[in-house]
């Protein structure tokens, strides 16, 4: 495993931030050669028609978001594409590593790499066509592990991987447990992080959270069926739902909900399940609040994201680099 991603080293954070908006402005960044695993001791350079995929994580045993990002260049060391991702409640490192590796791999199949440099897992490297292993000093894939250290070190939670021709769906609720009205929200993007369009619905009397859970995802699923969304990354807060979708032997208790989300999600040609923090998709749970918290209950469904939410986009655009 790569044991240099991991040597929890810290940096100044005035050199982080220009670092990561050197990655971000789309400069080319430099190629070092690496050490080849099955070849100890010599130097190889990225075959033509393959691509190099760096990658690293910035982890914490304190149960809080961890980065990760990777960096994908051409024979030449042009960067082709780069990608960060939050995840959250990672416990142990083992964990941590594993994670990064299944979304390293998932990334590089949606965009279609069949010949890269990366890998573990053997199962999932069977999907490519071919594939090396490679391991180089921390120094080698820095500019990666910057990308990473930009969730915990500057509260860059925002991911933006969304493969081409798909969209990403945010969604929350705002549910309380003396059965008042529950307010829900799902909002849309594009593979860029445009917003298309979101909706509110203030439900009634939801005598628990796990049906309110139920409500939202039926609600937010039949919302996508009907604005003709086929491929769709959903994005929501709730763990357990996800973890017992993926998992069902974890949570025998869930199998009932389990089994109607399933099987709306039998209509879509395609579509992705991801657990986020609170701050990545608020929001979404700024709209939910209000219908509860403002006694906004008129449902609707609009395009865009609403005016009020104009600030927090704009500061998300300028912390991502985005225009």
């Amino acid at each position: 495993m790569n044991s240099f991603i991991f040597e929890g080293k810290t940096f100044e954070a005035e050199e982080i931030v220009v670092k990561a908006k050197q990655v971000q402005s789309g400069m080319e960044l430099e190629e070092e050669k690496v050490v080849s695993v099955t070849v100890p001791c010599s130097l190889q350079n990225v075959p033509v028609g393959w691509v190099q995929c760096e990658f690293a994580m910035d982890w914490a045993s304190r149960g809080e978001s961890m980065g990760a990002s990777w960096i994908v260049k051409d024979e030449k060391g042009k960067v082709l594409e780069h990608s960060r991702r939050v995840f959250v409640e990672v416990r142990s490192l083992t964990e941590a590593k594993l994670q990064l590796w299944l979304w390293v791999l998932e990334s590089m199949r949606s965009l279609k790499k069949k010949k890269f440099e990366v890998g573990e897992i053997k199962r999932e490297l069977q999907a490519f066509e071919a594939w090396e292993l490679r391991i180089g000093s921390w120094n080698t894939i820095r500019c990666a592990f910057f990308i990473a250290q930009s969730v915990r070190n500057l509260g860059l939670t925002q991911s933006y991987n969304v493969p081409v021709g798909w969209v990403q769906c945010e969604f929350a609720m705002d549910w309380a447990s003396r059965g008042e009205s529950m307010g829900a929200s799902w909002i849309v993007k594009d593979e860029k992080g445009k917003v298309l369009e979101h909706s509110r619905l203030a439900f009634v009397e939801v005598g628990s959270l796990t049906e309110a859970k139920l409500q939202l995802w039926l609600w937010v699923l039949e919302s996508m069926r009907s604005l003709k969304k086929t491929k769709v990354r959903f994005v929501s807060s709730f763990g357990d739902l996800i973890e017992a979708i993926e998992k069902p032997s974890f949570w025998p208790a869930l199998q009932f909900e389990v089994g109607e989300i399933k099987r709306e999600l039998q209509a879509f040609e395609a579509w992705e399940l991801r657990i986020r923090s609170w701050n990545t998709i608020r929001c979404a749970f700024f709209i939910a609040q209000s219908v509860r918290n403002l006694g906004l209950t008129q449902s609707y469904v609009a395009a865009g994201h609403p005016r009020w939410l104009d600030l927090i986009y704009a500061n998300d655009r300028s912390a991502s680099g985005g225009n």
